[in-house]
């Protein structure tokens, strides 16, 4: 939308709001056909030299809080959040990687806990964090705030005060919508198409990833950058596109859970009666009118007068670029959406959904909480 802003949409009050109630899929729909997205992004795509040492550490680090107990430990190896990292800040520096992976740790680890929780509970949690994020003694008694203030302090050793008061920021708005999702989970509603692209934005932790940028590059964008509606337009691009990428992507896992209500490609089904494969063909769509947005705009950044800032944007532009084509082709590089079928998905765009286990929803959000040993 023109005349966006990077501020977090300010949502009104839940009950105002127009949602759906949830509702499952029709049996007869079996299977359906991906968009090529990864044929269909021309950006070059490249991995970090840093990656085997990094997220050997990383995973070290974070598996020694003993914050998952058994099957969710699984899910969280199994789910590559340092091999996403490298995909996605191939050009950053051994501690720069390695701080970026532990921060990926800690978003997946935030997003499993509030993922269980109700909107009390989430903010609760979304408040220690954010405390410990800011050196709050307090906060860090607890074990995710100990996790938080260990990423901190090796974040600011070389963060600008101003990238580490955007990381913040990203991260209020990341936890308040989370907690937003909590509530619509709770009452099993959900958003029509427009409200849902908005929290959509901030839940899918996209910009709290953009949120490292500049401490990777070694740089320290003015906010003047950030106002400026050319740059506005392709940051939303991308950051939507991500979003996209997830749904398409992630559908297949959540139907099998029986947590699908909430995927945009439901959404889509319920609000404009639109089959599986026609949901799935509308993404593909959105998703290809947005990359040609992203280009358009690109092609028309402006100078901000003066030689450093030029270059550090364009760099800046580069790790969008890597974002979009490093999430897709790490999706098919973990077993976390496709598992041992990720390959054939990838060459030929068929997901097969897997049959539904009965109360699979509830059974899902049981093993959930029985796998969480965090506390918060």
């Amino acid at each position: 939308m023109e005349g966006e802003t990077l501020q977090t949409p300010h949502l009104p009050p839940l009950h105002v709001l127009q949602f759906h109630t949830s509702s499952v899929m029709p049996r007869t729909m079996r299977s359906f056909i991906l968009p090529d997205l990864i044929s269909m992004v021309p950006f070059q795509f490249a991995s970090s030299p840093h990656f085997k040492r990094a997220s050997a550490e990383s995973s070290a680090w974070i598996d020694s809080f003993n914050v998952f107990r058994d099957r969710k430990r699984a899910d969280f190896i199994q789910s590559c959040t340092e091999l996403l990292v490298s995909y996605g800040y191939p050009s950053a520096a051994y501690e720069e990687f390695r701080t970026c992976c532990d921060f990926m740790n800690i978003v997946f680890l935030l997003d499993e806990i509030c993922d269980d929780q109700d909107e009390g509970d989430s903010r609760s949690t979304g408040d220690v964090f954010l405390r410990a994020l800011r050196g709050d003694d307090n906060a860090q008694t607890s074990t995710l705030g100990h996790i938080t203030k260990e990423f901190t302090e090796r974040f600011n050793r070389k963060a600008s005060k101003r990238c580490q008061q955007r990381l913040w920021s990203l991260s209020k708005g990341y936890l308040d919508a989370m907690a937003d999702e909590a509530e619509c989970r709770r009452n099993g509603r959900v958003p029509n198409t427009d409200l849902y692209m908005q929290i959509r934005r901030e839940v899918s932790g996209v910009r709290l990833c953009y949120g490292m940028f500049e401490y990777v590059l070694g740089i320290e964008l003015p906010d003047q950058v950030f106002e400026n509606p050319t740059f506005l337009n392709m940051y939303w691009a991308a950051v939507d596109m991500i979003g996209l990428s997830n749904d398409l992507y992630s559908y297949k896992m959540e139907y099998k859970r029986g947590l699908e209500g909430s995927n945009y490609i439901s959404v889509l089904m319920r609000e404009k009666g639109l089959s599986l494969q026609g949901a799935v063909d509308h993404i593909g769509a959105q998703y290809k009118a947005l990359l040609d947005k992203f280009l358009r705009h690109e092609a028309m950044l402006p100078s901000f007068g003066h030689p450093s800032v030029d270059s550090g944007l364009r760099r800046y532009v580069e790790c969008m670029k890597q974002s979009i084509v490093g999430y897709n082709v790490w999706c098919f590089d973990t077993y976390r959406y496709f598992g041992p079928e990720d390959r054939d998905v990838r060459r030929t765009l068929v997901v097969r959904l897997d049959e539904r286990v009965e109360h699979a929803r509830n059974e899902a959000i049981k093993d959930r909480r029985n796998d969480t040993a965090v506390t918060v």
